[in-house]
């Protein structure tokens, strides 16, 4: 088996901007994810883990019934996105 290896020369100017685009497409995905709080966070209050699952609040309560771990702080509920994403994985197979 032999190493082939191929080059593309390009120029100068299409260097420099396929940069800038690959620059400009990360910074757009940075501000996207920064903007979205759901994204930033591990843990979800019922609500966000509704938008995030793409549920109704009452499937939700039918899948904390079922066993979906929550944390109680005080009266508040939170729910972590690696616990959803954890127990979807389980209740599918």
């Amino acid at each position: 088996m032999t190493n082939a290896k191929l080059e593309i020369q390009i120029s100068d100017e299409f260097n420099a901007s396929f940069e800038a685009y690959l620059k400009e497409t990360a910074r757009n995905v940075i501000q996207e994810v920064m903007n979205n709080p759901i994204e930033r966070k591990a843990y979800l209050n019922k609500s966000e883990a509704c938008s995030f699952i793409g549920i109704s609040r009452a499937s939700l309560e039918k899948l904390i019934h079922k066993g979906l771990p929550i944390v109680m702080i005080e009266s508040r509920v939170l729910i972590s996105k690696e616990e959803i994403r954890n127990f979807l994985k389980e209740i599918q197979q």
